[in-house]
């Protein structure tokens, strides 16, 4: 079926000037057809033949997922790509899943982007088309192969009549040779004579000058990695008298490598002597590309998957389905590995209750049943668990997003739980230095690379009468007084820069102008690959213990 050119669009909007639009910027390119609504899509749907369906989600009745959901079945070869004003991350991923979409765009929509995954689209759906055409086709010329093979096995045991029947049809066999990808061979054993069809002869990229006709001169043309494997195939062939058949591959002189189906059967004498091979040899190059095509996709969408799971391991996050008419929940492996539970476990409201710290359950339970089954709020929320394998405790944050029927009624939730333990401590470990760091009798003052202040804790503030916000993102030189010389200052900064601590005396002016002595310490702070980020100065009073 030849496929055409120019694609049929079918675009669904609830907004008529959109629609135009659109027409308007693609009806030179493509077929349009428009759509106000998604009962007026599938009427269009039933009797147009439709290349691609370009839907807005946010529609009256049936939404754009929706409609997807309807078409899935009947129409499922045509590419599906959704345009919202919705863009957050849970929902694109849910209507990819969901909808099996092509393509997902955002609004305001850019034409050309949308343009781009069309042409693209299409040209998927062309393909898919041509491997259904080619797969057929290989399974017909398979069908006629095998009934060919049967015809030539029993002919060539014929008598002469059947053998001169064999000669009228040659022409015609040959033609059906051709187009199945099928040639045949005779050896004579006795005399080490091999007679090749043309067919093979085409398959080979041989001209029968070329060939030296005997069993060695064959083995030469199989590809040397294969020549043993076919060579040992016909010796264990000849000691056992039973047929055999092999795929294998051949080298041809240009370097083009074919795959070829070999079958052989032998026949013997009375007393039981090997003298003569009959076979065939069948081009299956096309059908072994597409069968490795296949265990490559295979393999690199295992990957994919793998790759997920690892990311999902090492963010510590695990997702899960919540059927809300059921009560039940499902989970992926991530989420019981946090949860310690397996199979087996019983994953109801109350399962989850059982799992979350007893601290805690109350809240959650009342967070369930008035935000999100009754308010039908978005599940946001951190909370803690104990895992019932380990019964360490573990804090979790727990998103959700929610589903819901034609009717508006809520039937699932779709989320994520992910242990954010770590973080936690970690910021509580931050919140503990951000404490000492404030409480401590010095002063200390953060800068950048640059020398501006991005941190000063309340002891700077004391001693100096500055507040914070008057000195960030200033320079400490505001405290500098006529006391201290300048080449004092490059010293520091040559010490600094070269990543060692620098310690000494300033006498600096506070806000009031009154001046004070302090005994300061300043080093780098660096980043894991040693590279200068800050400065941080540990600044002490000293005026009381030394006069000016």
């Amino acid at each position: 079926m030849e496929f055409r050119n120019i694609p049929n669009i079918l675009f669904v909007d609830d907004d008529y000037i959109f629609l135009k639009s659109i027409e308007i910027a693609f009806s030179k390119q493509y077929s349009i057809y428009l759509a106000i609504s998604s009962t007026e899509a599938l009427k269009i749907l039933e009797k147009e033949e439709i290349d691609i369906i370009v839907s807005d989600y946010n529609m009256p009745g049936i939404t754009g997922t929706d409609l997807f959901q309807i078409t899935l079945n009947k129409y499922s070869d045509i590419p599906r790509i959704l345009i919202s004003a919705k863009s957050d991350t849970d929902f694109v991923i849910e209507s990819l899943n969901k909808s099996q979409l092509f393509a997902f765009y955002s609004k305001p929509l850019n034409f050309e982007q949308l343009r781009i995954s069309i042409n693209k689209a299409f040209e998927n759906k062309k393909l898919i088309n041509e491997n259904i055409e080619l797969q057929d086709q290989l399974k017909a010329n398979n069908e006629q192969l095998v009934e060919l093979t049967k015809l030539l096995m029993k002919e060539i045991e014929e008598n002469k009549v059947i053998m001169s029947q064999l000669s009228e049809s040659k022409e015609k066999f040959e033609d059906a040779e051709k187009i199945a990808k099928i040639g045949h061979w005779q050896l004579n054993i006795t005399e080490n004579i091999l007679l090749w069809s043309d067919e093979i002869y085409r398959i080979f990229g041989l001209e029968p000058q070329e060939f030296g006709a005997t069993y060695e001169a064959f083995l030469d043309n199989i590809h040397h990695e294969d020549r043993e494997l076919v060579n040992k195939a016909y010796t264990n062939s000849l000691k056992s008298k039973q047929p055999y058949e092999i795929v294998h591959r051949l080298l041809l002189k240009n370097g083009d490598i074919k795959y070829v189906r070999e079958n052989c059967e032998t026949l013997y004498d009375d007393n039981g002597f090997a003298v003569k091979s009959l076979g065939t040899i069948q081009d299956i190059t096309e059908i072994k590309n597409y069968e490795l095509e296949l265990i490559r996709s295979k393999e690199k969408a295992e990957e994919s998957e793998t790759q997920i799971k690892y990311s999902q391991r090492v963010a510590r996050l695990g997702y899960y389905i919540f059927d809300i008419k059921s009560g039940l929940w499902t989970s992926s492996e991530m989420l019981d590995e946090i949860f310690g539970i397996d199979k087996t476990y019983k994953r109801s409201v109350a399962g989850w209750l059982d799992i979350i710290h007893p601290d805690y359950q109350t809240r959650m339970n009342k967070y369930l049943t008035d935000n999100i089954l009754t308010k039908h709020e978005q599940f946001n929320l951190e909370y803690k668990i104990v895992n019932r394998l380990s019964g360490k405790e573990y804090w979790v944050h727990g998103l959700g997003n929610l589903e819901f029927d034609n009717n508006n009624e809520l039937i699932k939730m779709f989320g994520t739980i992910q242990d954010i333990t770590e973080i936690k401590l970690s910021h509580e470990k931050a919140h503990k230095f951000q404490q000492i760091i404030e409480q401590l009798p010095v002063s200390i003052v953060v800068t950048d690379i640059l020398g501006n202040i991005e941190y000063v804790n309340p002891k700077f503030t004391e001693i100096t009468g500055y507040f914070d916000n008057e000195v960030i993102g200033k320079n400490p030189r505001i405290l500098k007084s006529d006391k201290t010389p300048e080449e004092y200052y490059s010293n520091i900064w040559d010490t600094i820069l070269s990543k060692k601590e620098w310690r000494g005396e300033f006498i600096n002016k506070k806000k009031n102008g009154e001046l004070y002595r302090d005994f300061t310490v300043i080093s780098a702070i660096t980043d894991i690959a040693e590279t200068i980020t800050h400065f941080i100065a540990i600044k002490e009073d000293i005026t009381k213990r030394k006069a000016f």
